[in-house]
């Protein structure tokens, strides 16, 4: 999937759902390179609030956030290896780019360290999760080239002629 064809696709799937856009843009905004997102789910809810408070004076609370990371998971758009960590569909919202490591110099406990620094590659890390057996067939399915997006209900299907983003 091109993330331009997600984006597209996420603007109307989520047009009706505001706290879910809004859950995935932070996600997204808030990636290392690689598509690892490390925040909580209250910190995403803060995140939020506090730019929609000033506004709005709207605020989110950590249940709609569940609610919405939930919504994402099943999607196929996050994938949660561990609590706080949030794995972006890199087919879809990939941040390329080089992220640091610390690597021991010697194989013993309590050796010194370096820092490595490793360039993210799209494929790679596609292929290490499609073999990963925790991760589920949603986020697998989202990773495959063409793959069938799911629809809003009532949504009415548009022919290729009248899509956003033709040809100009």
């Amino acid at each position: 999937m091109d993330s331009l064809a997600f984006m597209r696709w996420a603007s109307a799937y989520f047009y009706d759902d505001n706290v879910s856009l809004c859950v995935l843009l932070f996600l997204i905004g808030s990636q290392e390179p690689g598509g690892l997102a490390c925040v909580t789910q209250n910190e995403i809810a803060q995140g939020i609030s506090e730019q929609m408070w000033e506004d709005l004076r709207k605020r989110r609370d950590q249940s709609q956030v569940s609610r919405s990371i939930s919504k994402l998971t099943a999607l196929g758009l996050v994938h949660m290896p561990k609590r706080g960590h949030y794995q972006l569909q890199p087919a879809a919202t990939l941040r390329g780019g080089t992220q640091t490591f610390e690597r021991p110099v010697r194989e013993r406990s309590g050796a010194r360290t370096e820092k490595v620094r490793v360039r993210v590659d799209q494929l790679s890390l596609l292929a290490d999760l499609l073999d990963d057996p925790n991760v589920s067939e949603a986020f697998k399915q989202l990773a495959r080239p063409d793959p069938e997006l799911p629809r809003r209900r009532g949504a009415a299907k548009q022919s290729d002629s009248e899509s956003p983003g033709g040809q100009c």
